[in-house]
């Protein structure tokens, strides 16, 4: 079992923002003895503007059938302590491997931007049918976009209703329910009555996908978790089995919503 995060500064106000740099970081579980390893700074190349903040959470990454792994970053340059927040997260997906002791860099695609505030950032990833999808936060709108190999994607685009308007999710993330026989969108919008919940952040919707359009089939969508007055904007979507997804969230108390597969997922070995 392999974990991934990042590191934090925290001061005795809390946590001291983003003007501190961020590595992701690593852990890996080993059964026979029971015990998790030491986390570790993941190594990545050096590049021109140092990548100051990097993080590879927050999202959903894939296992590869050859046993690498496809982990999306999203990163800064140096200079963001000059900005604060008036800056736009570039970023891509990494080829990682495991060998059994170590988690290193393969490569990574092109990188995916956008020049708005605060830019493309935690980002989730799955496979589906040969194609793999990849869901994007930012302020105004959530994206996705499309790729053959998982690497380089396609340009993104706003995520709409089939009937063309918009989906309205935004400043929160959107997190995969792939199943070998459909494709679902997990996420949060306007327009559900919860103008008093901020960012609209409750209820969770799922709904499901069109895989070729890129749209949310409107007439699918049906409410994962209700809205109860609290926040749900930071949840996951995993698969626990080829029977079972379960979506998991906090918000006051946590939650937990399970999905019951009528027919076993054939993708459960590699989809989050």
């Amino acid at each position: 079992m392999i974990g991934i995060g990042h590191t934090a500064i925290y001061s005795e106000r809390g946590f001291a923002g983003i003007e501190h740099r961020r590595d992701t970081v690593w852990i890996a579980y080993d059964p026979s003895t029971e015990r998790w390893t030491p986390w570790r700074v993941l190594a990545l190349p050096a590049t021109p503007d140092d990548r100051y903040f990097i993080s590879g959470v927050h999202g959903q990454w894939l296992a590869e059938s050859d046993g690498s792994l496809l982990v999306p970053f999203y990163f800064l340059g140096p200079k963001i302590a000059d900005v604060k927040w008036k800056f736009s997260f570039r970023g891509a997906v990494a080829r990682l491997k495991f060998d059994g002791h170590k988690l290193e860099y393969v490569t990574q695609g092109r990188e995916l931007n956008l020049s708005v505030p605060r830019g493309l950032y935690e980002k989730s990833l799955t496979w589906y049918r040969g194609r793999y999808y990849m869901t994007m936060r930012n302020d105004q709108n959530g994206y996705v976009a499309v790729s053959a190999d998982g690497l380089n994607f396609d340009p993104i685009r706003p995520w709409t209703f089939d009937d063309g308007s918009d989906l309205g999710s935004y400043n929160t993330q959107q997190k995969w329910v792939t199943h070998s026989d459909g494709l679902f969108l997990v996420y949060t919008r306007r327009g559900a009555n919860n103008d008093h919940i901020p960012r609209h952040r409750a209820p969770l919707f799922i709904a499901r996908v069109d895989p070729e359009k890129l749209q949310i089939i409107r007439s699918s969508e049906r409410i994962a978790v209700p809205e109860r007055g609290v926040s749900l904007g930071n949840f996951d979507a995993t698969t626990i089995n080829e029977k079972e997804t379960w979506i998991t969230v906090g918000g006051g108390p946590a939650y937990l919503a399970r999905i019951t597969w009528s027919k076993p997922n054939q993708l459960a070995g590699r989809v989050n």
